[in-house]
């Protein structure tokens, strides 16, 4: 359980955080711009207190109230907005004390005594009531019958399970408490509280409270506790009623800076389910006393603060893990700018976005300098409702974040109880809120880094793994901020050790000829050259033998040979999904060339870019495409290309380390990037298809249906081809036609697919309504 972050009662100039600090000078910069008051400028609007509501009519739900409710409407019992925490008690624990203490800080705060309702003549928008003052039910769980040694483990998991246990917003019960006995002076106290009626601020006014009511009950005096200058609903209906048109105007600012804004996707251990369900765990490390030390230096040199410079490592990782250069993080904010506001438990804190533009690949100093200004901005437009922010750039509600970023550098509240020991409890609640939220606490001269990630996504190996990224980069960005943030390090020596000598202490291979994919389709050919190779057509009517697709292939290898194709000469080939096309291929490979695919279905720009690019030494084309193709290459129609005869001899100069085949990437996030791939490299995928999937004797018919400018494709091919089965050429329309695609699987009795998700979920979806009408 992570500690709250617990501020002292009135923070003056010394406790405020870096970021409060910042958004000071911003404005005390603004206020000397504009001159100072009695010297022509306009004098500084009057604060006003928040008046009292009046309670003879219905209360409305703060902004973020509302939030909350339509989630718990939308997920009724996630357990992700419930706030836990616990503590040890050590010492002779007065239960009549504790139930006045619980039953005090309910008297006096009414959030924790509000229900949740619909206005019936609205029918959708809610309204709080509040109940009045009542005792809180204390539980008492008796675990001293247990052995010793497992009393404590059986309170954590008691304690997880009381922090996941729902509440019902119509009931006004937002305060749970169990008290478990670990022996006659050794107890744990349970509490939780519904986001809706607090916050982590509100878990330092709820400790502070009990202690005061406790001790005063046990010395016989009235408690020493200020009468409460308003109630949360006075505040709830001040924000609706007085601040609605002033944070709505304010909201343009959030409106243009996110605009656009990209969903994060980090790569998880699993898909990303329809609803997250509120299930997750946690994991941490500490940064020792050098770590924060110079953290502490660094930031002081660059200028910056702690949060930033943390920040903007953190940034930077999410950017290098999920290749996006448009990086926005989520970070709450206490949202207590009033005095009054200070000493009342209630949900007030608010969330900030944090965009953030890493692209150009900029310096981690660099990358500095727009943390610094895109925090500032955020910091000085923080008093706008998340939730109008939401309406404002995503009016459906679509998240904006799916990382939450905190930094916490204050102490938390040390008080105690004559007689009594009070220590936190440490326990996961086993919930997490967003897909993955990092938690930096300052402890004393360390630094305690927690991570709170959905386990509907991610294995804590991964998160752990994600940690010690982290800090690898931190420790080369603190080294060489001047370095591009691309070129920090991720791994730790440990890791650099196994991918680098650990995994690749493999034993040396004896490569001969047959080491080549040609050479292990000729093998294939001569054992068993009548069975099917290829099966192609509109139906599936034409099919070609092994012996034939040799036949072709060589006589076409002789041909090449002849026009000087041999090692690292690049051939060029451009056919539709037909036989010719996969004998093309074969045959560059026998003459020593390395193939170049050119997909006809692509843009004429992308094939112009491609050919300049690789500068094909021969082009293989059907004719019908040599007005779509670039000329400056030997054009060899595919039509006339084969000649009779049989295979030319092996190429004596063809080494493993020659280029096989050169494929371009799809071009997205810029210009397509041409990767060269070895005969090396393309017989060892074999072997290891071969090996992982059991093809050989097992997989009778492959079905070929990538486009030919993907690696899937050279995949369908070689798995094929180097085991003996058929590959089954199906027409581009299966692709977008689920029941064409079923009816090919069926009547080829297909036993192997390539298929990406979206076409394998179509099919699925496709079976499931075959089954619901038979």
């Amino acid at each position: 359980m992570k500690g709250p972050a617990v501020p002292p009662a009135a923070p003056d100039l010394e406790n405020l955080t870096p970021e409060q600090r910042a958004l000071l000078m911003l404005r005390l910069r603004r206020q000397a711009q504009r001159g100072p008051e009695g010297a022509g400028a306009a004098p500084a609007p009057r604060v006003t207190s928040i008046p009292r509501a009046p309670r003879d009519r219905p209360l409305p739900l703060s902004f973020g109230q509302r939030r909350l409710w339509l989630t718990d409407r939308l997920q009724p019992g996630n357990p992700a907005y419930n706030v836990p925490f616990a503590f040890r008690v050590a010492g002779r624990l007065d239960g009549v004390g504790l139930d006045a203490a619980f039953a005090g800080i309910v008297r006096r705060h009414e959030s924790l005594r509000t229900r949740f309702v619909a206005d019936p003549l609205e029918d959708v928008e809610p309204l709080q009531v509040v109940g009045p003052p009542a005792p809180v039910p204390v539980p008492r769980v008796d675990l001293g019958n247990l052995p010793e040694d497992t009393r404590l483990a059986e309170a954590r998991r008691l304690a997880a399970e009381v922090a996941r246990h729902p509440f019902e917003l119509e009931s006004g019960r937002l305060l749970r408490v169990v008290l478990l006995a670990l022996g006659t002076d050794d107890h744990a106290l349970l509490t939780v509280l519904h986001h809706i009626a607090a916050d982590a601020w509100s878990i330092g006014i709820f400790i502070r409270e009990f202690i005061a009511l406790y001790q005063a009950h046990l010395e016989k005096r009235p408690p020493a506790l200020p009468e409460l200058p308003v109630q949360y609903p006075d505040y709830a209906a001040w924000q609706r009623e007085h601040r609605a048109e002033e944070l709505a105007a304010q909201a343009s600012f959030w409106k243009e800076r996110l605009s656009g804004i990209p969903a994060l996707d980090l790569p998880a251990d699993r898909p990303r389910p329809a609803a997250l369900s509120g299930r997750g765990a946690q994991t941490s490390r500490w940064w020792q006393q050098p770590v924060l030390e110079g953290l502490r230096a660094f930031a002081r040199r660059q200028g910056v603060t702690v949060f930033m410079s943390l920040l903007a490592a953190f940034q930077a990782l999410l950017a290098r893990s999920t290749g996006q250069d448009d990086v926005s993080v989520g970070t709450p904010v206490a949202g207590r700018g009033r005095e009054e506001l200070e000493p009342l438990i209630g949900f007030f804190i608010n969330t900030l976005v944090l965009r953030t533009d890493l692209s150009g690949d900029p310096s981690f100093s660099a990358l500095l300098a727009r943390v610094r200004e895109a925090t500032v901005e955020a910091f000085a437009h923080q008093d706008v409702p998340f939730e109008q922010v939401v309406e404002a750039v995503r009016p459906g509600g679509a998240p904006l974040f799916r990382v939450m970023f905190n930094y916490q550098s204050r102490p938390e509240v040390s008080a105690g109880i004559p007689g009594v020991e009070l220590s936190r409890l440490q326990f996961e609640a086993g919930v997490s809120m967003f897909d993955l939220t990092l938690d930096c606490r300052e402890i004393g001269d360390s630094l305690l880094v927690e991570t709170e990630y959905s386990t509907d996504l991610f294995d804590a190996p991964t998160v752990e793994r994600l940690l010690g990224h982290l800090e690898t980069l931190l420790a080369a960005a603190l080294a060489g901020p001047m370095r591009p943030f691309s070129e920090l390090p991720l791994l730790s020596p440990a890791e650099r050790h196994a991918v680098l000598t650990e995994w690749n202490d493999t034993p040396g291979e004896t490569w001969d000829t047959k080491g080549f994919v040609h050479a292990q389709f000729a093998d294939q050919a001569r054992r068993a050259p009548d069975s099917l190779a290829l099966v192609f057509g509109e139906e599936g009517e034409g099919a070609w033998t092994y012996a034939e697709l040799r036949r072709r292939a060589g006589s076409l290898a002789r041909r090449l040979r002849s026009l000087g194709v041999g090692p690292e000469v690049r051939v060029g080939i451009c056919a539709g999904r037909t036989p010719e096309r996969v004998a093309s291929v074969l045959a560059v490979l026998k003459a020593g060339g390395a193939f170049v695919p050119l997909d006809p279905d692509d843009p004429r720009e992308r094939l112009a870019w491609i050919f300049e690019d690789a500068r094909p030494a021969v082009l293989l084309a059907e004719e019908r495409l040599r007005g779509r193709l670039p000329e400056g290459a030997r054009f060899l129609p595919l039509e006339s290309a084969w000649e009779e005869g049989g295979d030319p001899p092996d190429c004596p100069r063809l080494s493993p380390e020659n280029a096989a085949y050169v494929i371009y990437t799809s071009g997205s996030t810029g210009r397509p990037k041409g990767v060269v791939v070895p005969h090396r490299g393309i017989a060892a995928s074999a072997r290891a298809w071969q090996e992982e999937y059991g093809l050989t004797g097992r997989v009778r018919s492959l079905l070929q249906v990538a486009g030919f400018s993907f690696d899937v494709f050279i995949g369908d091919l070689v798995r094929a081809l180097t085991t003996g089965a058929e590959l089954v050429l199906a027409p581009a329309g299966v692709l977008t036609d689920p029941a064409l695609l079923h009816g090919w699987l069926s009547r080829r009795r297909i036993d192997f697919a390539d298929l990406v998700p979206a076409v394998a979920r179509a099919l699925v979806e496709h079976l499931e309504a075959v089954d619901a009408t038979l």
